[in-house]
């Protein structure tokens, strides 16, 4: 049979028609009909009938003796009308899957029956275009039928205006938005509100690829581009422009290939796999996960970036010869870029105005810059719009994204561009006479060696040996300290060590929490190794929880990484409330989300320390006062100072902020209580002086306090004020130095640090 090919409507990007629907499988793939195509649809039918109306009283054609994959054809149906048809799949009993070109259905009818299409009915377009709704995205576990059915219903209406917002020419799909002739809000905003977050997937699963590795950008000059798939600033799939044509020509060697293939018996977790679509198109895929019944298979199809779970009778083995070709699909995100409002990349509203503004701004090719590659899994990229720059700039100046994330606010002045280092404490005990170190090996311990390594601070007693010159001090740590004895209760409360903390979450002045910047380091190579333990496990059937249980803890994931919980109550039978123990948050998730804690985290205390504002008394409540508390700390960098004992079992503090304003006296003037000479003489520490001499007066006023026969030495030096030319040690001089291998006051390394206040000879400030 001769091979003929029926054009396509070509649809200006930008324009609005009205439009009637066709067929509707859900939000994100359907069909319309154009108004301005009604008469050639309505001349189309009627030709066909005339043409074919008497075929089926002659003789049938023989099975399988004409039609192959590909092939267009004319298939009737039970009102004895005529469709243009392409022919998807022929099974070994003679039964086609017919695509009507012209409807956007599949039909299934025996191969006796069609008939082949006359080159005159070739010459007018495909009268349906495929659709789907701009910036909604279809979850993986599909639209539920009530989203749909209520979908249909508003497709139903006499008047409806499609406008064409872009073209996907892999799946030669349509993105548009629909609105009623009688209201200006979209049905695309109508539906949004069941995608109440972006959809949040891992972007960092290396096993994805394990088999067909995804085509490679090239870092070392400028690629050119187009939009695949769009979730996300965070998270969208380019194509390879010049990659389009071996694409189309693999995917039809594969439509033949898959003919008469059975399906897999037993499926495995990254098993490469065809997986055919709604429309009977099979397309190379990834196992992604499995449900326990095997009914469903979470796939994720690598050719175009998307994630589903579909039956596994849609599931075959992919043959070998087309496991050679990259994936089409290259992840990337824009480089420091981040929600409004928010640090976490993964989380992005449905709502937020920069998914159409990015959308509408990448119709075309585009030329994208690899500035970056995590973990070998996502491309970090700059992409260059013409006439309009750089697209993450863009979005920036229009406050769509945040090119910053939110503890980099101006208000934090502790050098929170980088953490604070414990060198400058070992240079300053050395000038007064003191030698700390950790019998360990003097090098940085990377965050997931911490982890791995069974002589960690978390699992073994601390044990601090001093030099005082004479004798050597040995402080040895309980290990009860800082591990769990019931791993089913919390940790008991700790008094808070002074220093500098990271506010993580506030509840209220008696319940906010913060992480010590001398565990930043640590909560970070916890996070990395739950990561890679979770990610990377091979038998996911042992997280399964099946017996879920208050005050106890598991671990959740939340966007791309995984965090340990305590359980705390049921809100009903599938949902409960669980505190994120490193972060202090509380959160509602569903009962299987959880997953089970592996020992090896159990016991490491949390990062997260709970605070009580020093002052507050449970009758102030309000809730201007919890705003304000936010207002002033939350994700800030602040400086704790313990004040009193615990009440209600937490400890009081005092809080200062970076312009060394104290929280306490902010939120609470009239308490007579905080009027403490210490804390309102103009000599005290950290008022009306540079950040760095807050923190040398505090660390030498506690060696002062432990170590009196050294304030000889001490009080011979210069005062600060009295430096000679002025020059004070910078900040960056000061907090810099080799990183710590563990947890504590100390770092493990013996370098011959010079100290800062021995070289300028300066007098040590006294409370």
């Amino acid at each position: 049979m001769e091979k003929l090919d029926i054009p396509t409507v070509n649809h200006h990007i930008g324009s609005t028609e009205r439009v009637f629907v066709a067929h509707v499988n859900d939000l994100n793939d359907f069909y319309l009909h154009s108004e301005l195509h009604r008469d050639s649809l309505l001349k189309l039918g009627q030709d066909l009938y005339d043409e074919y109306s008497e075929s089926l009283t002659k003789q049938p054609l023989g099975i399988n003796e004409t039609f192959s994959i590909g092939d267009y054809c004319v298939c009737p149906s039970h009102s004895q009308d005529w469709y243009r048809g392409l022919i998807r799949h022929i099974d070994s009993n003679g039964t086609a899957a017919v695509f009507k070109i012209d409807y956007g259905d599949v039909q299934y009818t025996p191969t006796q029956f069609l008939q082949p299409l006359h080159k005159i009915f070739t010459v007018q377009p495909g009268l349906a275009f495929h659709c789907s709704l701009a910036n909604l995205i279809k979850p993986v576990d599909g639209w539920p039928l009530d989203v749909i059915e209520e979908f249909c219903s508003r497709l139903s209406t006499t008047f409806l205006y499609a406008k064409f917002m872009n073209y996907n020419e892999v799946r030669d799909m349509l993105e548009v938005e629909i609105t009623e002739k009688t209201s200006k809000i979209s049905l695309n905003n109508d539906f949004q509100h069941h995608q109440i977050q972006r959809l949040i997937l891992p972007t960092n699963d290396k096993l994805l690829y394990k088999y067909i590795p995804f085509e490679k950008l090239d870092c070392n000059q400028p690629n050119q581009i187009r939009l695949l798939y769009y979730i996300n600033p965070s998270h969208f799939y380019v194509y390879l422009r010049d990659n389009i044509n071996s694409y189309k020509a693999l995917q039809k060697d594969l439509q033949q290939a898959m003919q008469n293939s059975r399906p897999i018996a037993s499926p495995t977790k990254y098993q490469p796999v065809a997986a055919q679509d709604n429309h009977t198109i099979w397309h190379r895929a990834v196992i992604m996960d499995l449900n326990s019944d095997l009914m469903k298979i979470g796939v994720y199809y690598i050719d175009l970036g998307q994630r589903q779970y579909t039956p596994i009778n849609s599931i075959r083995l992919l043959p070998e010869e087309f496991q050679f070709k990259p994936a089409l699909a290259i992840p990337c995100r824009l480089y420091k870029v981040y929600p409004m409002n928010s640090n976490d990349q993964s989380k992005w509203q449905s709502n937020d105005r920069v998914h159409g503004e990015f959308n509408g701004r990448m119709v075309n090719n585009v030329t994208c810059k690899v500035i970056g590659n995590q973990d070998q899994v996502i491309y970090d990229v700059e992409i260059d719009i013409p006439k309009l720059g750089e697209l993450g700039n863009f979005l920036s100046d229009n406050n769509l994204v945040s090119r910053q994330q939110m503890h980099n606010n101006p208000r934090a002045n502790f050098n929170s561009s980088q953490p604070m280092q414990q060198s400058f404490v070992r240079a300053q005990l050395r000038s007064s006479g003191l030698t700390p170190f950790r019998l360990q090996s003097p090098r940085a311990t990377q965050p997931n060696e911490y982890y791995n390594n069974p002589n960690n601070a978390t699992q073994q007693p601390q044990t601090r040996m001093l030099n005082t010159g004479s004798s050597s001090t040995t402080v040895q740590h309980s290990p009860s300290t800082v591990s769990i004895v019931n791993p089913t209760a919390p940790f008991p409360p700790t008094p808070p060590q002074d220093g500098i903390y990271t506010i993580t979450q506030v509840h209220s002045a008696a319940e906010f929490y913060g992480v010590s910047q001398m565990r930043e380091h640590d909560l970070e190579g916890l996070y990395k190794h739950l990561e890679e333990f979770y990610n990377n496990s091979v038998n996911d059937q042992s997280f399964i929880v099946y017996d879920v249980k208050e005050n106890f803890y598991y671990v959740v994931q939340q966007g791309e990484k995984y965090y340990r919980v305590l359980t705390k109550r049921r809100e009903n039978d599938t949902r409960i409330l669980v505190t994120l123990i490193d972060r202090g948050d509380e959160v509602i998730v569903d009962t299987t989300e959880l997953l089970q804690m592996n020992p090896r985290f159990v016991s490491t205390p949390p990062f997260a320390e709970r605070f009580r504002l020093r002052g507050y008394d449970e009758s102030q409540n309000s809730s201007s006062m919890t705003r304000n508390l936010k207002r002033l700390i939350l994700n800030q960098r602040v400086r704790i100072i313990s004040k009193g004992s615990m009440i209600n079992g937490v400890y009081s503090v005092d809080v200062v902020l970076a312009d060394n304003q104290w929280v306490n006296r902010l939120l609470f003037p009239n308490d007579t209580n905080l009027l403490s000479p210490p804390l309102l003489t103009n000599d005290r520490p950290g008022f009306n002086k540079p950040q760095h001499a807050v923190i040398e007066s505090q660390v030498f006023s506690n060696s002062l306090r432990h170590h009196p026969k050294n304030n000889q030495d001490l009080m011979e030096r210069a005062p600060f004020s009295q430096r000679p030319n002025g020059n004070l040690p910078t900040a960056s001089n000061m907090m810099s130095g080799a990183p710590r291998s563990q947890p504590g006051r100390f770092s493990s390394t013996t370098d011959s640090t010079t100290s800062v206040l021995s070289s300028t000879k300066a007098q040590i400030p006294r409370f």
